[in-house]
């Protein structure tokens, strides 16, 4: 049964759940650097700049930016992508963490105190966006940036998700200590018995893994919905439990819209100006300048 985009925006707000977890260890880091470089670049322009990274994830962007010395903002809606977050800030030098200030709040509605001079929303943040949310996510961006600020996000291109997602199934495996369930209730939040279907039947017995007996693993299920230009990414995990030949299953579910990247311009062409844009295998990142006095 295919669901409504009201469906599919109450579904994103309970993704990440359990991906949250593994979400590093599926990035493109090639891809990532040059991104970063990039930024760099553009930013430096730009004395002390107050700089806000929209749909953080797990901080990748944002911790990049705390190490070059630079105060960051990092907001995102999963709960679950910002305890990785906070784990992550706990283990800088104290100096470095005093730049980084964590939210828990929607782009799409979050309005700053003060305006910011650089606003980043990377690696798909803007593909969880259906297309009202999209439109709407400039005017907020708009709101939220000086005159002559930056807006620089990335977005996924049709040919990857034709290519490498459309109705593809791959299996990945993780190399990752095993944990029981006490240790991701208590250190992710991210399991409690009833978010689990049929708790006892979610053991599975280590035979369908052969000898190798891997920490984690994981089903990589994807759809893609033409008419709509959707991307669904289903995704089962098995993680080992500890001292333990059994798994526990636990099921995540992401859901990407696909952007027209040839006609953007005429979303944002009222607000900002388009400085540069640059093609990644993956995606195109974005490099915009709000105009003087566009509210």
């Amino acid at each position: 049964m295919l669901l409504t985009d009201r469906d599919y925006m109450q579904n994103n707000i309970f993704s990440y759940h359990i991906l949250a977890k593994y979400y590093d260890e599926f990035q493109s880091y090639s891809d990532i650097e040059s991104m970063q470089n990039e930024i760099s670049e553009s930013i430096a322009q730009y004395q002390q700049p107050e700089i806000a990274d929209l749909g953080c994830g797990t901080g990748i962007f944002s911790l990049a930016l705390v190490q070059q010395g630079y105060k960051v903002t990092a907001l995102d809606l999963s709960e679950q992508m910002l305890r990785v977050l906070k784990a992550k800030k706990a283990q800088l030098p104290s100096s470095f963490q005093d730049n980084l200030r964590i939210i828990q709040a929607d782009i799409n509605e979050y309005v700053f105190p003060e305006k910011q001079d650089i606003l980043l929303a990377m690696t798909d943040t803007l593909n969880h966006l259906d297309t009202e949310q999209f439109v709407n996510f400039f005017s907020v961006a708009g709101q939220n940036l000086i005159n002559d600020g930056l807006l620089i996000f990335d977005l996924l291109k049709l040919e990857y998700l034709l290519g490498e997602r459309a109705n593809q199934t791959y299996f990945v495996e993780f190399d990752l200590p095993p944990s029981d369930s006490h240790y991701l209730r208590n250190n992710y939040g991210v399991v409690d018995s009833d978010e689990l279907i049929n708790f006892d039947d979610d053991i599975v017995s280590d035979k369908l893994f052969g000898e190798q007996n891997p920490a984690v693993s994981m089903i990589w299920e994807n759809e893609w919905l033409e008419n709509e230009q959707i991307a669904i990414s289903n995704l089962t995990f098995f993680e080992r439990v500890a001292d333990s030949k059994q798994y526990l299953r636990f099921f995540d579910q992401i859901i990407e819209y696909y952007h027209d990247l040839e006609n953007i311009e005429q979303i944002f062409c009222n607000k900002f100006t388009l400085k540069k844009s640059i093609d990644f295998p993956e995606r195109r990142l974005f490099i915009l300048q709000k105009i003087s006095d566009c509210q």
